[in-house]
């Protein structure tokens, strides 16, 4: 009977193992501190306050005179006195400098053409609060010679909630955490597989990336450093990190091994604690039965 209870425990337990370890979708938190972002906007909120910045327009009129605070080949065409709405779609760029914080349209807005620079002076920045959006995020530019967009520093951290924890609702597990180094270009994607698929994409590739939706916020610094601070979320789905950073020809793509999942797993620390404590008890309930062999005389 013995015997038959240990194979029933170690098929359990086998079992309990695979839905703890297998996780169809994880989650990445990215916090950097960078002076330049790029965002594509796909979701709400779509209106940022920026009162008291300056619309630049691109100008070809080399000769005109530049109005502060534009910069050579723009033209001053006001300031902005109330939040700026954002069609689905809309794509910025983010630039920090010693002057301002400067938001660049690469995209048609509905009042702007393409080019269009939303220059907001420091102060007016920590007023207006943090600038937050869903879409698709790229932080920081690669170090290469002349570059002035380039993450300072900045972490990362993988979530993660297998099968049985998400049957009792727990809380997700930290599995992987990293720091950011000076000159990575980051962004948070999504890698197709049979269980989970990338929203707003038709790839069929498995070992192909794409951009994964994140929740995000630019915020200035109120320490007064140099940079923007961005908290980024991505969306629950099989997320993974990508940083590119100059002397290396291909992305490198981060995501937890098998090794850290089980390591950090709680949903494995609770099953072997209970097995530690279910083992010798049911040995002691069901003791083994030793034959003694009889002895023979002659």
């Amino acid at each position: 009977m013995l015997g038959t209870l240990g194979r029933t425990l170690l098929i359990v337990s086998l079992i309990c193992i695979a839905l703890i370890l297998i996780s169809p979708t994880r989650t990445v938190q990215l916090e950097a501190r960078t002076l330049s972002a790029e965002a594509t906007l796909l979701g709400e909120p779509f209106g940022w306050d920026l009162s008291e910045g300056a619309i630049c327009i691109p100008s070809l009129d080399l000769d005109s005179p530049v109005t502060s605070p534009c910069k050579d080949g723009e033209s001053f065409a006001g300031l902005l006195d109330g939040p700026v709405r954002w069609a689905q779609g809309q794509q910025l760029s983010v630039f920090w400098s010693e002057d301002d914080l400067a938001i660049i349209l690469r995209s048609e807005s509905r009042d702007w053409p393409a080019g269009t620079v939303l220059r907001i002076p420091h102060a007016a920045a920590l007023r207006n609060g943090a600038l937050s959006f869903t879409g698709e995020l790229s932080i920081g530019q690669e170090l290469s010679p002349g570059a002035t967009g380039y993450v300072l520093d900045g972490t990362y951290a993988f979530f993660e909630r297998g099968l049985m924890t998400r049957f009792f609702d727990g809380t997700p597990d930290i599995i992987r955490k990293g720091d950011l180094r000076r000159g990575d270009r980051a962004r948070i994607v999504c890698i197709e597989n049979w269980w989970s698929k990338c929203s707003h994409s038709d790839r069929s590739d498995e070992k192909a990336t794409t951009p994964n939706l994140a929740f995000a916020s630019f915020m200035p610094d109120h320490a007064g450093k140099a940079g923007f601070h961005i908290v980024a979320l991505g969306e629950e789905t099989h997320s993974a990190l990508e940083l590119t950073y100059a002397g290396r020809d291909t992305s490198l793509v981060i995501k937890p091994n098998w090794v850290q999942r089980t390591a950090a797993s709680s949903g494995l620390l609770a099953l072997s604690l209970l097995l530690s404590v279910t083992i010798p008890f049911l040995a002691a309930l069901f003791p083994r039965k030793h034959n003694d062999p009889q002895r023979s005389t002659d």
